[in-house]
Order: C-alpha cells, then sequence, then structure tokens
C-alpha cells in the first residue's frame, strides 16, 4: 500500500489546529520531491519556511522574525527521527504536553527519536533560523553499520519517543557550507526523490562526522537541462531491474510476456471491482443494521466529553485537575469518532482540547465527500471511488482541481522542452486519443473528463509508467498495435504491466487487511454466507447498546452532581475504560 507524503504542521500557539486537512501520496521513485514555500504571520512575528518532501524524508527550513518572546507548536504527520540544527538569539524547545516535558537549550543542536511527539519552540524576541530533517527510521536501515544510526533505530523499535538532548551535534563552517549548497540546488532546479534522500544522506551522515564521504554530484539529467537540450527519459532503480531482467528475451518471448500479463492483470482487476461491488453492498446493509447503534454511543461520549467541558469552565482546577479533564475530553471524542466518522465542528471541538488532529480510522469517500459537503455545500464533489493505485492518484487531481491547487510545474518552472521526450511524445499521443473526453463549460470553458485528469497527472509527475498503463487501456484493442511495437517499447509495456500486477497485489493484500474493507473481511471469514453476517452484525449492533446502557447505568449517579469531585471520578472512569 503506497504511503501518504510526510507532513510537518507548524503554528503558533496562538492559532487553532485546521479541522480538516488532506494527505496526499509521497512522491514516486524516479519523480520529483515536493517543495513548498509559506509565509506565516501574526501579532509581532513572520514565518518564512521551504519544505521539501521526498521519499520517507521531509525538510523544513525556517526563517523567523520574533518581535516579543513567542511559542510555536510543530508535529509530523508520522513517527520519525528528526535531525535539528538552529541559528538564532535564542530560546528553548521541548516535547509538549506529557511527563517528560524536558525544556532544551534552543542554541544548541540535536539529533533524536522523535516518535510521533509534538515539539514546542519558545523563541525569544529576534531573528531565528530551524532546519529540521525528518526521516522515517526504515530508510535509515541500510546506514546501521554506524553505532549512532543503530542506536536510534533501535529506539523506534522499543520506545515511543526518545531524549532529545542524547546525541549533541555540532555544526561547523564545513556544514553550514553543504546546507548553503543544498539549498542552493533544490531552488535552481528541484531534485528527483533519489538526489533528494542522497542529499539527506550525506547531511546526516556529515553532522556524525562523517566527513570523508564525497558530496553528491549532480545528474546528467539536471546539466542537459541547463543546455536547454531536450532530455531522455532516466529509468529509476525499480524500472532498470525490471529492464534488465528484459533483456535477454526476444521478441516472441516479450509479446508472450505481454499477453500472460495482460490477461492476468485484467482478470485481477475484473475480481477486484466484484470484491468493490461486493463490499458496497455488504456496508450498506452494515450500515442499515448497526448505524442506529453506533450512533446512539457515539453521541453518548460526545455529550459526555461536552458535560466534561461544562464543568471545566464552572470551576477553578488545579493544573493536575486540568490535565486529567482535557485527556478525558480528548478520550471521549475518540471514542466516538471510532464509531461514527466525526463532523467538522466535533473536529474543532477535539482540536481545541487536544492541540491536534484526532488519529482516525481510514476515511472512506464517502465520508470524505459528506465532510467537503458540509465545508462547501454549493460545490458538487464527484470524485472517484476506486482506491486502486491509479484511483489514489486521480482523486489526488481531482483535489487539485477542486481546491484551484497550482501544478508541481507552476513552482518549478519546468516547460514543455525540459520534460523527458517519451514523457512529451506519449502524453500528447494519447492527449489526441482523448480529447475528445473533454466538453465545453456553459461559460466557454473545458472539463477535464478523468481519463484526461490522470493523464495531466502523470504528465506532471514524469509517471511514465501510468502513461504507459493508459496507453495499453486505449490502444490494444486496435488490430497489431502491440505486434507493430519496436521491441524497446515493447519492453516498457512489460514493465507497465509488471508493475500494474504489483499494484494489484498491493490492493488485495488492503481488500484482506484494511479497517475501509471490514465488512468485506468479515463477510469472507464467515464462509460467504449473508444469513451468518446478518446475524453477527446485529448481534455486533446489540453489544453496542448494551455497552451503552451500562456506561449510562454506571455514570447515572455522577450526572448533575453538584460535588466538584464528581467529575473527575466520570473522567477517570473514562481514562481507566481506555482501549
Amino acid at each position: 500500500m503506497k504511503k501518504n507524503m510526510l507532513k510537518l504542521t507548524h503554528r503558533s500557539i496562538r492559532k487553532q489546529v485546521p479541522s480538516l486537512s488532506f494527505n496526499f501520496p509521497e512522491p514516486t521513485t524516479g519523480g520529483k520531491v515536493m517543495v513548498a514555500r509559506k509565509k506565516d504571520n501574526g501579532e509581532g512575528w513572520t514565518v518564512d519556511s521551504l519544505e521539501v518532501i521526498g521519499i520517507g524524508w521531509l525538510l523544513s527550513y525556517r526563517q523567523y522574525a520574533i518581535d516579543e518572546r513567542e511559542t510555536f507548536i510543530s508535529q509530523v504527520s508520522e513517527s520519525v527521527i528528526c535531525l535539528s540544527i538552529r541559528w538564532g538569539n535564542g530560546g528553548d524547545i521541548g516535547y509538549r504536553d506529557g511527563e517528560d516535558n524536558s525544556i532544551i537549550e534552543q542554541r544548541k543542536n540535536y539529533l533524536f527519536w522523535q516518535g510521533d511527539r509534538q515539539m514546542e519552540e519558545n523563541l525569544l524576541s529576534g531573528e531565528h533560523i530551524y532546519l529540521d530533517l525528518f526521516v522515517r527510521p526504515e530508510c535509515l536501515a541500510h546506514l546501521d553499520e554506524h553505532s549512532v544510526i543503530r542506536n536510534l533505530l533501535n529506539q523506534s523499535d522499543k520506545k515511543p519517543f526518545g531524549e532529545i538532548e542524547g546525541i549533541e551535534i555540532y555544526v561547523d563552517e564545513r556544514i553550514d557550507d553543504y546546507i548553503s549548497d543544498l539549498l542552493t540546488e533544490i531552488a535552481n532546479s528541484v531534485p528527483d526523490v533519489e538526489r533528494f534522500s542522497c542529499l539527506c544522506e550525506h547531511l546526516l551522515m556529515k553532522c556524525l562526522g562523517e566527513y570523508h564521504l564525497a558530496p553528491p554530484v549532480a545528474l546528467p539529467q539536471e546539466v542537459k537541462k541547463s543546455d536547454g537540450i531536450q532530455v531522455s527519459y532516466q529509468p529509476n532503480a525499480a524500472e532498470k531491474k525490471m529492464l534488465l531482467k528484459l533483456d535477454k528475451m526476444d521478441r516472441a518471448a516479450l509479446l508472450m510476456k505481454f499477453d500472460e500479463l495482460l490477461q492476468m492483470t485484467s482478470t485481477k482487476k475484473k475480481e477486484q471491482k466484484q470484491e468493490i461491488k461486493l463490499n458496497e453492498t455488504l456496508k450498506s446493509l452494515s450500515f442499515r443494521l448497526v448505524s442506529e447503534s453506533k450512533t446512539r454511543l457515539a453521541h453518548f461520549y460526545i455529550n459526555l466529553a461536552q458535560l466534561m467541558e461544562l464543568e471545566y469552565n464552572k470551576e477553578t482546577f488545579t493544573s493536575n485537575e486540568q490535565e486529567i479533564l482535557k485527556k478525558a475530553i480528548c478520550e471521549t471524542c475518540i471514542l466516538s469518532f471510532e464509531l461514527v466518522p466525526a463532523t467538522p465542528e466535533l473536529l474543532v471541538f477535539y482540536a481545541k482540547w487536544s492541540n491536534d488532529s484526532p488519529l482516525m480510522r481510514p476515511i472512506e469517500k464517502d465520508q470524505l465527500i459528506d465532510i467537503l459537503s458540509r465545508l462547501m455545500p454549493s460545490k458538487n464533489f464527484d470524485f472517484t471511488k476506486d482506491d486502486s493505485e491509479r484511483g489514489r492518484k486521480l482523486l489526488a487531481e481531482q483535489i487539485k482541481e477542486t481546491f484551484g491547487f497550482k501544478p508541481m510545474s507552476y513552482f518549478t518552472g519546468e516547460k514543455m522542452g525540459e520534460k523527458p521526450q517519451e514523457i512529451a511524445e506519449l502524453y500528447n499521443r494519447l492527449m489526441d486519443k482523448c480529447a475528445e473526453t473533454l466538453e465545453l463549460t456553459k461559460d466557454a470553458g473545458i472539463r477535464r473528463s478523468d481519463i484526461v485528469r490522470e493523464l495531466d497527472s502523470a504528465y506532471e509527475a514524469n509517471d511514465l509508467i501510468t502513461l504507459l498503463q493508459i496507453e495499453i487501456e486505449q490502444f490494444t484493442q486496435e488490430p497489431n498495435y502491440i505486434e507493430k511495437q519496436d521491441a524497446e517499447h515493447l519492453k516498457w509495456l512489460v514493465v507497465a504491466l509488471l508493475f500494474l500486477d504489483q499494484d494489484c497485489e498491493t490492493f488485495s493484500k488492503e481488500l484482506r487487511e484494511s479497517s475501509i474493507y471490514s465488512d468485506l473481511q468479515l463477510f469472507h471469514e464467515l464462509g460467504d454466507s449473508m444469513p451468518k453476517f446478518k446475524r453477527e452484525i446485529k448481534r455486533q449492533a446489540n453489544e453496542l447498546d448494551r455497552i451503552g446502557i451500562l456506561l449510562a447505568e454506571e455514570l447515572k449517579a455522577y450526572f448533575g452532581s453538584a460535588v466538584k469531585g464528581e467529575i473527575f471520578k466520570i473522567a477517570n472512569y473514562i481514562l481507566n475504560k481506555k482501549g
């Protein structure tokens, strides 16, 4: 299953957490990194930031101008190892909330296992520069021969987070120069994900004293771009590996392999469509049988959270008592969200008490559309329901179009002539084929079809594999089309089908394991028996009703009590029931 890109949430403590945010798939192997430049400001402060996101790596470079002391909060969307380098007038940093709320002198630099903890930065007036490099532990597994890296990887396996000051980093002129060169390269040309990973690794290892490493050399593709010459597509490591295996096949063997893969992937896609259709039927049935029970219990939890909020606002509590109530309110919200998707209003309520976005189950597309429709009732959201790899890319393109997000070429300045020749030629040929799917709007504009959205998305990302897969769909029905292709292009068509087969296997695993398809999984566990499935869903509904009645009975004595201590009995009851 393809992972979402790492995402950094950074804000002043005086600003609310956004109630809704989107996660996009991380860049593909061989594609470009995601580069974002942002500006944020408030009363007496401004922050200019640069974020660069690759596969498992996120670099954040932030420049602060502070008039008076200000506190900022930051958190990464996943558990990460963090290299934190800082220049400026001083302040302190530490984990936000929790038992280990250590405060560390801001002028020092550290490498540490952050896990999924929030960080708090208290900055003095003046100018500050922060460079944070975040990385998934798995991306450093090949460096485990280094004792420091091995220690961090061990921490990531055994601890939720590590000590910030565990590994202090000394930044000398050589590291300063390397950082300057790295930022200059990103500013001048957007690197691909492999090069960005290499640049980040070298920075990390230099900070650990490994100065003997040769600096990454510029890629030939980047040199050609500066000369204004049409570039050729550079296959990534996975593509090269597949092509190498096909080199020994003659034309007849390649045609046979193509036919075999085409038939196999077509069968898998057909079976998966049937499974998705069955899942929709089961989900609808489950909703009718259990939704009322889930909704009743979810509302009970929210009412409980609101009761605790009311009492919190009535009384003056110690800091320890406030912490208990806040944790209980958050936990009660999460219990509700596990039963029924949170509305935008409840997400805001949760964020108010947690200073965080809730950890929720994977959101289904109809739930996403429902949330967006509440936020923007004037818009019509018609997103794809295809959960395959291609479907996820299409969904990302649909969301970009709906919200008016600029394409990456807008930020990178990449022009048509700078695209790999193979990408540009195949894109143009497919656009000619699919031009009839475009529609004219009433205001003389053009509405893209989904196939054109896919083509535009693949073109922007230099995603040759997706373009080849679309070519197979669009042209293989033409007589002798495949037989007319030269041996080199035939190899690439086979590679595209090999990747499609991998995607089918990944999606099949998701159908078996993801919570989004829990009804489908239950149906198969019960021997594909509809009567057994109905009985089990009814049993679950009855169990939820029983839990609701039991909770109401156990907490009945506390409701309406004027005694301050009773609200803590409710709070402790909820926290003790956690899990």
